[in-house]
């Protein structure tokens, strides 16, 4: 029985340190599950919990909604004890935090943290991955709303300074896929994107819709479109909906020569799964995203749309690429995966830079 409190003091002291994570697509998520096992197709938490335990850290859920009163805002106020809240009169005697919770990892300020008062956080030290551009998350670029934060990780290429402001890659690489369809076996072209707006200035949403309208007035066979928000403009290329994961999307467009890989935006820096999902499916992408993506995938790997001068070029050029021309896109697409460069848009990549993070 003493050996059994001898280890159960040692392993509280090992990881008497904690990092509480955010996830914006699971805001209400809370406690270590996520963490306890291999829970989405990547591992990537169960790898991230494994890295900051390798640094003597536990990790868990930030608890948004235990926070609230700490951070209520004008807004929120639907009462007398929101107002109370609000004032710093009346909060809960008990601090969410611990004295354990050395960090907080945001990875975004999205819809459901807007209209909370983060500045009002007391305690650890506040960092964010910001994964998404202005035309998607304006909140995350509010000035103001930065303040709190004691480091910004961002993908654009533009803010990193290395004083405030790092560079972290967006984790979307997957590796090339085994079942390759035959050339002859494949259909043409295809776009697979969400219909949205926005009045960013760099926002690509607009080129979307341009190359769906165009498609509409050309002959039938070339042109497929799946993904939301299409239906009510009935397009008669629009094929439906596929569900988000990435096996059931590689399982149509595996299917297609080419696909349209427009970036929600072409902020420098800004490279997503529209380029790597193609390359894994082995089909050529034509891009339009990072206005350096160069600077991070060689030229000749992918048809880049900034070259014509407009859509009927553009289709032009795709006609008459040959079965060789195309067979060398694909190929230097897949060797292009393996190298030194393409490896910092893996997971393990991400989980090193958030690591690397603790101690600052």
């Amino acid at each position: 029985m003493r050996w059994f409190f001898c280890l159960l003091f040692f392993c509280s002291v090992l990881y008497a340190k904690r990092v509480e994570i955010y996830e914006d697509w699971a805001p209400d998520a809370s406690g270590d599950a996520m963490f306890q096992g291999a829970a989405n197709s990547s591992g990537r938490y169960h790898a991230l919990r494994a890295a900051f335990e390798e640094k003597g850290y536990s990790v868990r859920c930030w608890d948004r909604r235990a926070h609230l009163p700490w951070m209520m805002s004008f807004k929120q106020i639907h009462g007398w004890m929101d107002f109370m809240h609000w004032l710093g009169f009346s909060l809960p005697r008990k601090n969410p935090f611990d004295e354990d919770t050395k960090y907080v990892f945001f990875t975004g300020i999205g819809l459901e943290l807007r209209d909370w008062n983060l500045n009002r956080l007391r305690g650890p030290k506040l960092n964010v991955f910001i994964w998404e551009p202005p035309s998607v998350q304006p909140e995350a670029y509010d000035l103001e709303r930065q303040k709190c934060f004691h480091r910004i990780y961002t993908f654009d290429d533009d803010l990193v300074d290395n004083r405030r402001y790092f560079k972290f890659y967006l984790p979307f690489l997957r590796p090339h896929i085994q079942s390759i369809v035959p050339f002859e076996d494949r259909k043409f072209l295809t776009l697979i994107a969400s219909r949205l707006k926005s009045k960013y200035i760099k926002e690509l949403y607009s080129e979307r819709e341009k190359v769906c309208r165009f498609f509409e007035t050309q002959e039938d066979g070339f042109f497929d479109l799946y993904g939301r928000g299409w239906k009510r403009l009935k397009f008669k290329n629009w094929k439906g909906q596929i569900p988000g994961s990435f096996d059931e999307k590689i399982e149509v467009l595996k299917n297609y020569k080419f696909a349209f890989a427009y970036e929600n935006s072409h902020n420098k820096g800004y490279i997503t799964e529209k380029l790597w999902h193609c390359f894994a499916a082995g089909v050529v992408p034509i891009y339009w995203g990072a206005d350096n993506v160069t600077d991070y995938v060689p030229a000749d790997c992918f048809v880049d749309r900034r070259k014509f001068s407009s859509n009927e070029e553009l289709l032009s050029f795709l006609k008459a690429m040959t079965r060789s021309e195309w067979e060398g896109y694909v190929q230097r697409g897949e060797q292009f995966l393996l190298t030194e460069m393409a490896l910092r848009f893996t997971d393990q990549n991400y989980i090193r830079t958030m690591a690397e993070a603790l101690g600052y």
